[in-house]
């Protein structure tokens, strides 16, 4: 029956005696995959399918769970086996919403439910042992009453946070194609091809019967950030007494990169001194001034503010390319060397505004995840006024 007894208020339940466990439905992209409904389960949304079993819910993570083991998933979706939901069998004893609020409440307890090391599976039926104050409907409805206005504060300033680095984020290229000033260069900028300025160059094809598990370290596409830096992380090397055989492809601090084929066609990194000593592998050129009156970062900037214009001249249905006679005669301007490091020091200036305010938002961002918890806390330790 799902009928549920009463106790006394306040009293703690295990939570299978006031509401129901569901379980979500094993699907596979291979067998099952459409496009319609996105698929949940342990974690985000991974695929899509033509059918849903879920909307407007909160979901808890049974395999595979990380710390966001709880979650709200808005509209029509699919859960999968690596899920479940929660209702409660009586809603005129156990609010819905209540129910939903105290299971985000108990999110690090649940997540401390699973067992496991490499993939964290939920001990089910610790989970459903989980105690649950449960006092009077008008007070549960009060509950969620205030958790409601104060999310949606929360979430009304979490909005405004983005919406502001979204803005800077946005001013970013405009402001350093106003400075780097292609499109209307003052009198005495001089003219040049790239081709005039720059030396460019491709990488070497290594082979992975090549890479070894230390030695000189191979740069490829996937090292390239999205802001430009070099990341570490599943590196490749290929022995050092092959090295010799490969130094026309070594790097050096101020080269600028750019993946010249394929689907992240257009990024663009710059090589510091702490990336070296590297190899340049396929798929990239490396773009390094010819004169010391050259700024290198300014040849990295100008070269970011060339990339549109390659990308959009890119040939290749399947797979996108450029080719590099048609880089080498890109016209451009150039200041001279003392005005170069001014530009450069006003672009720096923004970029480190804008890293001010990510940073910012990053706190911004953690503290509001804090008060949430702690206004969770609150309310089902009874003190939320």
């Amino acid at each position: 029956s799902n009928a549920v007894s009463r106790s006394a208020p306040n009293t703690p339940r295990m939570l299978e005696s006031v509401a129901m466990i569901h379980y979500g439905t094993r699907v596979t992209k291979k067998r099952d995959a459409g496009t319609q409904f996105p698929v949940y389960g342990g974690g985000g949304a991974t695929f899509a399918i033509d059918r849903f079993n879920r909307q407007d819910c909160f979901i808890v993570s049974r395999f595979g769970m990380s710390e966001e083991c709880v979650r709200y998933v808005s509209g029509r979706f699919f859960l999968n086996d690596s899920g479940l939901t929660v209702t409660s069998k009586d809603t005129s004893h156990l609010d819905q919403r209540y129910l939903d609020y105290f299971l985000l409440s108990k999110q690090p307890e649940i997540y401390a439910l699973g067992r496991g090391t490499a993939q964290k599976n939920l001990n089910v039926e610790n989970f459903k042992r989980l105690g649950i104050e449960i006092p009077p409907l008008r007070e549960q409805k009060r509950i969620v009453a205030l958790l409601d206005q104060a999310f949606a504060a929360l979430d009304r300033a979490r909005a405004n946070t983005e919406a502001n680095l979204s803005d800077e984020e946005n001013l970013r290229g405009p402001a350093a194609s106003d400075l780097l000033k292609q499109e209307r260069p003052p009198a005495h900028w001089t003219a040049h091809t790239l081709d005039d300025i720059a030396v460019l160059r491709g990488g070497y094809a290594f082979k992975s019967s090549q890479y070894t598990e230390d030695g000189a370290f191979v740069l490829r596409t996937v090292n390239i950030d999205n802001d430009g830096s070099i990341k570490r992380g599943n590196d490749k090397f290929i022995g050092q007494e092959t090295v010799d055989e490969y130094r026309r492809f070594e790097l050096q601090s101020g080269d600028t990169l750019f993946v010249m084929v394929g689907a992240t066609l257009g990024k663009t990194g710059f090589v510091e001194i702490a990336d070296l000593p590297a190899l340049l592998n396929q798929n990239m050129w490396v773009i390094r001034a010819r004169s010391p009156d050259l700024e290198p970062r300014f040849l990295n900037f100008l070269f970011r503010e060339l990339t549109r214009e390659i990308v959009a001249n890119s040939r290749g249905a399947a797979r996108s390319f450029v080719k590099r006679d048609d880089v080498r005669k890109l016209p451009l301007f150039l200041p001279p060397a003392a005005e170069q490091r001014e530009i450069l020091k006003q672009i720096e200036q923004f970029n480190d505004r804008l890293f001010a305010l990510k940073y910012a938002y990053i706190n911004a961002s953690n503290d509001l995840d804090d008060l949430r918890q702690s206004l969770l806390q609150k309310a089902f330790a009874g003190t939320l006024a």
